[in-house]
């Protein structure tokens, strides 16, 4: 999620949402890519179908789908990967059917309104794409500690960490809250703290910020 819950720089957030994508090419090694970019394409390879039909052969991962995904994972919900009896295309369930686990399902893409889970479910393909690709499932929580006190004439960026999207790391993901230190617009500092001090001496807690995080990309772009 690209909106901060905190920016005291001259820097404005992003409009809108994007895709932020990370791949580092050795285990810990520093990424290769660090970006935004309006969406992701996964392909298939015949060796690694990415679907249970087999003949789709990509999907684009694009900003609402992941932000529907991303918000029934962060609730909680029952996710699943439902498909249409009749054309065999994955579901997808985005606004208030994202919200809300049901077990009817409309096909977007023949029409179909007859499709039933056997459970309610927030239909998502990338619900089958996450488990056909993660690694490590596990989380950790950081137990780095920073105390911005020591940063008085510094700027800062804050986010509440979130669940990625695809994750295909041997490694666990880490929770926390990840901030940005810039001095002189150089940034000096670019980690995931598992305990934060504001500069006023108090505490920022990880769920508020997600909150605020979510609320500003609700928000439409000015």
């Amino acid at each position: 999620m690209n909106q901060t819950a905190i920016n005291t720089t001259d820097e404005p957030d992003i409009d809108g949402v994007v895709i932020h994508l990370h791949a580092r090419p050795q285990l810990q090694g520093k990424n290769s890519i660090d970006a935004n970019f309006p969406a992701v394409v996964v392909t298939s390879c015949d060796s690694l179908p990415l679907f249970g039909n087999a003949l789709i052969k990509r999907v684009v991962i694009a900003p609402p789908s992941a932000l529907a995904y991303l918000e029934a994972l962060i609730s909680n919900l029952p996710l699943g990967t439902l498909y249409c009896h009749t054309c065999q295309h994955p579901h997808l369930d985005l606004g208030d059917f994202a919200k809300n686990p049901h077990k009817k399902h409309f096909c977007g893409n023949c029409g179909v309104d007859s499709n039933w889970s056997k459970e309610p479910i927030v239909s998502s393909p990338l619900s089958e794409l996450a488990n056909k690709l993660t690694k490590n499932p596990d989380f950790v929580d950081s137990d780095r500690i920073l105390d911005l006190r020591d940063y008085q004439n510094c700027q800062v960026k804050v986010w509440s960490s979130t669940p990625a999207v695809l994750w295909t790391s041997d490694l666990p993901q880490e929770a926390g809250i990840h901030v940005h230190i810039y001095q002189d617009k150089r940034k000096i500092v670019d980690d995931t703290f598992g305990q934060v001090t504001w500069f006023d001496g108090s505490q920022l807690e990880r769920d508020r910020l997600l909150a605020t995080m979510l609320d500003k990309t609700k928000k439409p772009a000015a």
